[in-house]
């Protein structure tokens, strides 16, 4: 994972120091498996397993947010506003 330190100002000039664990990064490209390869049956199969999975994650993913009452604080920001920026892996 990755968290984003950065001062951000909107659009009425308020100006804020932000530390954002990043989930997505700004993008023009879809990403994905491609799965062209595989028979119709297969690719329902693979897609069934996947959303079991991701729906297991997501549960898990919101356990973790109200263990830490973070639930409501998904943000977007727009990277036009974003200065001072350091990027840190975990």
């Amino acid at each position: 994972m990755k968290t984003l330190t950065f001062t951000y100002t909107k659009t009425d000039s308020t100006v804020s120091n932000r530390v954002l664990l990043t989930t997505s990064i700004p993008s023009t490209m879809y990403e994905g498996y491609d799965i062209s390869e595989l028979e119709s049956l297969e690719q329902a199969l693979v897609m069934e397993a996947l959303t079991k999975t991701k729906d297991k994650h997501k549960q898990e993913i919101l356990q973790i947010l109200a263990d830490f009452d973070i639930t409501h604080n998904y943000r977007k920001f727009d990277a036009k506003k974003m200065n001072n920026i350091i990027e840190e892996k975990l």
